[in-house]
């Protein structure tokens, strides 16, 4: 049972790791997501000294990180991960299975209407790994404790 009144904030998905289901991120322990914008854009300067560009597109990047967070979500019977969602584990496994293309989506308050809607879906993005690594913080009896930092680029 979720901890949270709301759902999990990101989910990913890709028919590459258990059949096409989603992975749905733990909120227990993550880090602010960074939220980033690469513009593309070709800009040159012009024979009179003025800049001229040519927009081509924003896309975004995410940074993802989680400090001690458990390597299982559940130990005999009992959820280690306070939400029950994705450990330290589960990401690696699905970084491992996903070589390319993959869905992400960001579910967060939307700014629109008079409150927060539970589930309003902020952003649906198809993305790439650019970064992943993980860290073991603490050995234990039954689980260790990772930290794990992600760099995800829009395709």
């Amino acid at each position: 049972m979720p901890y949270y009144l709301r759902p999990s904030l990101i989910t990913f998905t890709s028919a590459d790791y258990n059949s096409g289901n989603p992975l749905i991120l733990s909120d227990m322990s993550r880090e602010p997501v960074e939220i980033g914008v690469d513009r593309i854009e070709q800009r040159e300067r012009m024979a009179s000294g003025r800049m001229r560009s040519k927009f081509i597109a924003d896309k975004l990047t995410l940074g993802l990180s989680w400090t001690f967070l458990p390597s299982r979500s559940v130990v005999a019977g009992t959820n280690v991960v306070s939400d029950g969602y994705a450990s330290a584990t589960d990401l690696k496994r699905f970084y491992d299975a996903v070589k390319g293309e993959f869905n992400c989506k960001i579910y967060a308050d939307t700014g629109t209407g008079g409150s927060i809607v539970v589930g309003s879906l902020y952003k649906d993005l198809q993305v790439f790994f650019s970064d992943f690594s993980t860290t073991i913080e603490k050995r234990g009896a039954s689980f260790d404790i990772h930290s794990v930092s992600m760099s995800l680029e829009e395709s």
